[in-house]
Protein backbone atom coordinates (compact mmCIF):
# COMPACT_ATOMS: atom_id res chain seq x y z
CA UNK A 1 0.00 0.00 0.00
CA UNK A 2 1.29 3.47 -0.80
CA UNK A 3 0.39 6.54 1.23
CA UNK A 4 0.40 10.09 -0.14
CA UNK A 5 -0.08 13.16 2.04
CA UNK A 6 -2.31 15.62 0.25
CA UNK A 7 -3.54 18.02 2.88
CA UNK A 8 -1.19 20.85 3.59
CA UNK A 9 -0.88 23.74 5.95
CA UNK A 10 0.51 27.00 4.64
CA UNK A 11 1.68 29.71 7.04
CA UNK A 12 1.16 33.24 5.85
CA UNK A 13 3.03 35.81 7.88
CA UNK A 14 1.59 39.31 7.97
CA UNK A 15 1.43 41.79 10.83
CA UNK A 16 -0.21 38.95 12.72
CA UNK A 17 0.40 35.27 12.10
CA UNK A 18 -2.30 33.53 10.11
CA UNK A 19 -2.63 29.87 9.26
CA UNK A 20 -4.48 28.86 6.12
CA UNK A 21 -5.64 25.28 5.79
CA UNK A 22 -5.90 23.96 2.26
CA UNK A 23 -7.72 20.82 1.23
CA UNK A 24 -8.24 19.17 -2.10
CA UNK A 25 -10.03 16.01 -3.12
CA UNK A 26 -6.95 14.27 -4.43
CA UNK A 27 -8.64 10.89 -4.62
CA UNK A 28 -10.83 12.03 -7.50
CA UNK A 29 -7.95 13.90 -9.12
CA UNK A 30 -5.70 10.84 -8.87
CA UNK A 31 -8.44 8.66 -10.42
CA UNK A 32 -8.93 11.16 -13.25
CA UNK A 33 -5.18 11.27 -13.93
CA UNK A 34 -4.94 7.49 -14.02
CA UNK A 35 -8.07 7.21 -16.19
CA UNK A 36 -6.56 9.66 -18.67
CA UNK A 37 -3.25 7.76 -18.81
CA UNK A 38 -5.13 4.52 -19.38
CA UNK A 39 -7.29 6.13 -22.08
CA UNK A 40 -4.19 7.45 -23.87
CA UNK A 41 -2.75 3.94 -23.87
CA UNK A 42 -5.97 2.66 -25.54
CA UNK A 43 -7.01 0.70 -22.46
CA UNK A 44 -10.64 0.15 -21.46
CA UNK A 45 -9.56 -0.09 -17.82
CA UNK A 46 -10.32 2.59 -15.25
CA UNK A 47 -8.37 3.53 -12.14
CA UNK A 48 -10.84 1.63 -9.93
CA UNK A 49 -10.15 -1.52 -11.98
CA UNK A 50 -6.48 -1.56 -10.96
CA UNK A 51 -6.33 0.28 -7.62
CA UNK A 52 -8.26 0.55 -4.37
CA UNK A 53 -8.37 4.11 -3.02
CA UNK A 54 -8.98 5.50 0.44
CA UNK A 55 -8.57 8.74 2.37
CA UNK A 56 -7.51 8.55 6.00
CA UNK A 57 -6.12 10.89 8.62
CA UNK A 58 -2.75 10.11 10.15
CA UNK A 59 -2.87 6.79 12.02
CA UNK A 60 -1.74 8.39 15.28
CA UNK A 61 -5.07 10.21 15.54
CA UNK A 62 -6.88 6.89 15.35
CA UNK A 63 -4.53 5.18 17.79
CA UNK A 64 -4.82 8.01 20.33
CA UNK A 65 -8.61 7.96 20.18
CA UNK A 66 -10.55 7.21 23.35
CA UNK A 67 -13.01 5.18 21.29
CA UNK A 68 -10.74 2.45 19.93
CA UNK A 69 -12.58 -0.88 19.87
CA UNK A 70 -11.50 -3.76 22.11
CA UNK A 71 -10.17 -5.60 19.05
CA UNK A 72 -7.27 -3.12 18.84
CA UNK A 73 -4.10 -4.63 20.34
CA UNK A 74 -2.28 -2.92 23.21
CA UNK A 75 1.19 -3.10 21.64
CA UNK A 76 1.92 0.01 19.51
CA UNK A 77 3.60 -1.89 16.65
CA UNK A 78 0.67 -4.29 16.48
CA UNK A 79 -1.70 -1.32 16.59
CA UNK A 80 -0.08 0.16 13.46
CA UNK A 81 -0.57 -3.12 11.60
CA UNK A 82 -4.14 -3.36 12.93
CA UNK A 83 -4.95 0.14 11.59
CA UNK A 84 -3.32 -0.66 8.22
CA UNK A 85 -5.32 -3.90 7.95
CA UNK A 86 -8.51 -2.05 8.89
CA UNK A 87 -7.85 0.63 6.27
CA UNK A 88 -7.10 -2.01 3.66
CA UNK A 89 -10.36 -3.82 4.40
CA UNK A 90 -12.28 -0.55 4.10
CA UNK A 91 -10.58 0.32 0.80
CA UNK A 92 -11.28 -3.12 -0.66
CA UNK A 93 -14.94 -2.84 0.32
CA UNK A 94 -14.79 -5.80 2.70
CA UNK A 95 -16.12 -3.65 5.55
CA UNK A 96 -17.65 -0.23 6.03
CA UNK A 97 -15.69 2.50 7.80
CA UNK A 98 -16.43 1.92 11.51
CA UNK A 99 -18.58 4.44 13.31
CA UNK A 100 -15.83 5.27 15.84
CA UNK A 101 -13.53 6.17 12.95
CA UNK A 102 -16.11 8.39 11.24
CA UNK A 103 -16.93 10.14 14.51
CA UNK A 104 -13.26 10.87 15.19
CA UNK A 105 -12.71 12.26 11.68
CA UNK A 106 -15.84 14.45 11.96
CA UNK A 107 -14.77 15.68 15.38
CA UNK A 108 -11.30 16.62 14.14
CA UNK A 109 -12.68 18.36 11.04
CA UNK A 110 -14.95 20.49 13.23
CA UNK A 111 -11.91 21.70 15.18
CA UNK A 112 -9.31 21.81 12.38
CA UNK A 113 -8.25 19.71 9.41
CA UNK A 114 -5.67 17.09 10.35
CA UNK A 115 -3.22 15.74 7.80
CA UNK A 116 -5.09 13.58 5.31
CA UNK A 117 -3.48 10.86 3.25
CA UNK A 118 -4.50 9.19 0.02
CA UNK A 119 -3.90 5.44 0.28
CA UNK A 120 -3.64 3.34 -2.87
CA UNK A 121 -3.56 -0.46 -3.01
CA UNK A 122 -2.58 -2.17 -6.24
CA UNK A 123 -5.06 -4.89 -7.24
CA UNK A 124 -2.58 -6.58 -9.60
CA UNK A 125 1.20 -6.58 -9.11
CA UNK A 126 1.81 -5.68 -12.76
CA UNK A 127 0.69 -2.13 -11.87
CA UNK A 128 3.24 -1.67 -9.05
CA UNK A 129 5.47 0.56 -11.22
CA UNK A 130 2.50 2.76 -12.14
CA UNK A 131 1.58 3.09 -8.45
CA UNK A 132 5.16 4.06 -7.59
CA UNK A 133 5.22 6.70 -10.33
CA UNK A 134 1.87 8.12 -9.17
CA UNK A 135 3.20 8.30 -5.63
CA UNK A 136 6.34 10.05 -6.85
CA UNK A 137 4.34 12.58 -8.87
CA UNK A 138 1.77 13.36 -6.20
CA UNK A 139 4.34 13.50 -3.40
CA UNK A 140 6.74 15.80 -5.24
CA UNK A 141 5.11 19.05 -4.21
CA UNK A 142 7.62 21.59 -2.99
CA UNK A 143 7.33 25.04 -1.55
CA UNK A 144 9.61 27.98 -1.06
CA UNK A 145 9.34 30.92 1.26
CA UNK A 146 11.07 34.18 1.64
CA UNK A 147 11.12 37.47 3.39
CA UNK A 148 11.04 40.79 1.61
CA UNK A 149 12.00 43.18 4.33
Amino acid sequence: MIKIKFHSIVDVITNSSTVIYTYQNSTEQAKELIDEVLKLSCSDLKAVDIFHFGEFIDEDYYLNSDNLPDTCPDDYELQSKWIADLQSSIMKGAIKRPEWMEELEDELRNDYYPDIYLHIIVQNEKYNDLATKIQSLLSSVSADGGRDG
